[in-house]
């Protein structure tokens, strides 16, 4: 138990020592220093899936008030925990960086689709990308009512860097586990000899606008087991034309809370380079920053006052500044940012 105590504590002052000037002190002092404990979720209060039809290799499962369809061959012990995650711990939403409605939502690594409904029942509107063909499938039977209103739309993808195709790692029975990046795989200990390999596709959010009529994106969504920081990579144009609000996970890999921030200012401030960020890089002013239960939230706040110029592609882009506010919260292990 003192081990636990301590473990958390020194942890959150590495963070702070690395992030420097970003960090907020007096915040961080005082989570050191309180007496709380990291709380842990009650397995009470996760939902067990309930079995109600079986349909040519899917099922459809009630999970809590929600139904989806998932296929019968994966474990479907994941399903209660993504519940819990996105309708009571409303993981991929902080502060200002909220889904409103009418806006037009990315969710990347949609899976099961909870997160999808999720948008969905704010009145928002849904392109889900899922890159294994059967979860897709099970993916497209959950929304089929809202597809057939033109509110959503299922791509048989994954979102990266570019068009290509990519073996992925698939877990039978932690299928939500299952990734491209064989740094995650190794990070968190899967075995791959357990595993099935499947060559599947690839694109980019670019690639997607450039070829297709698709609406303005207000929030992108990025659970993509290590692929998070490719992602963004060959998002650029569309990151830099509109401006949409970020919630990026970044437990995958150990340094990803470090290295994503980077990213995306470099994108930002030079949608044309590669970007190859130094961990600890200053983050623009104008997106604010939330770890929160190990997911990376960065809400567009367009600023007035601050300059624009016109890139070679023709994309306005903000002149951003380089300070920005960091403020730890040891209570859950997360930093927050304005």
């Amino acid at each position: 138990m003192i081990f636990h105590k301590l473990s958390w504590r020194i942890a959150l002052l590495q963070k702070a020592v690395l992030l420097g000037r970003m960090a907020d002190w007096r915040g961080i002092l005082k989570d050191i220093c309180s007496f709380h404990k990291k709380s842990r979720r009650s397995t009470s209060s996760v939902p067990i899936p309930v079995l109600l039809d079986e349909e040519n290799g899917f099922g459809l499962y009630q999970v809590a008030d929600r139904k989806v369809y998932f296929l019968l061959s994966f474990h479907p012990s994941l399903l209660g925990d993504m519940y819990h995650e996105i309708f009571i711990q409303k993981v991929y939403e902080w502060g200002p960086c909220a889904i409103s409605p009418g806006d037009w939502v990315i969710d990347a690594g949609a899976c099961e689709g909870f997160f999808s409904l999720y948008a969905l029942e704010k009145r928002a509107n849904v392109l889900a990308f899922e890159p294994i063909p059967e979860i897709a499938q099970a993916l497209e039977k959950t929304l089929a009512e809202f597809i057939a209103q033109g509110r959503a739309k299922v791509f048989p993808m994954g979102l990266g860097k570019e068009r290509e195709e990519k073996t992925m790692f698939v877990l039978k029975d932690w299928v939500a586990g299952s990734a491209f990046s064989v740094e995650k795989m190794n990070f968190h200990g899967h075995d791959f000899a357990s595993s099935q390999k499947q060559t599947l596709q690839i694109t980019s959010l670019d690639a997607l606008f450039s070829s297709s009529s698709l609406p303005p994106i207000s929030f992108i969504k990025a659970d993509v087991e290590g692929y998070e920081r490719e992602l963004p990579l060959g998002a650029k144009e569309t990151i830099c034309r509109y401006h949409p609000k970020l919630s990026i996970c970044t437990y995958h890999l150990p340094d990803d809370w470090r290295v994503i921030p980077g990213i995306i200012v470099c994108l930002c401030r030079f949608p044309s380079c590669h970007c190859e960020p130094q961990s600890g890089e200053a983050i623009s002013k104008d997106y604010q920053i939330s770890l929160e239960n190990d997911e990376l939230t960065l809400g567009m706040t367009k600023q007035r006052g601050h300059s624009e110029e016109q890139s070679d592609e023709g994309i306005s882009q903000v002149r951003f500044k380089r300070e920005y506010k960091l403020k730890f919260s040891g209570l859950f292990d997360h930093v927050y940012g304005w």
